[in-house]
């Protein structure tokens, strides 16, 4: 539900994020954001150990 919109909001936020976090891939986040299997993707990544 909130996916496409967080990643929406990296995008348009993105010239101004890349100053502040240099390393971050925010592109390749907002696009696992976009999809629902996206966000599905990220949850199981962020869930191993």
């Amino acid at each position: 539900m909130w996916g496409p919109l967080a990643a929406q909001m990296l995008y348009v936020g993105e010239p101004v994020l890349r100053h502040v976090l240099r390393t971050a891939p925010l592109n390749d986040l907002a696009e696992l954001l976009e999809t629902p299997e996206g966000v599905a993707r990220l949850r199981q990544w962020l869930d191993q150990d």
